[in-house]
């Protein structure tokens, strides 16, 4: 494999790594929000069978 090529594979590596992390950081910033959410209505149902 000629060096072009590699260099070609290892960028496009480098950049698909980089998008997994991003989309990783995003599905936990979801999760975080869905956490929220399902507090927010645990509390709300509390305090209306009270």
């Amino acid at each position: 494999m000629d060096r072009w090529r590699l260099r070609q594979f290892h960028d496009r590596r480098r950049h698909l790594a980089g998008r997994i992390d991003a989309g990783g950081q995003q599905m936990t910033t979801v999760q975080q929000q869905l956490q929220t959410i399902n507090t927010q209505l645990a509390d709300l149902a509390k305090s209306t069978e009270a």
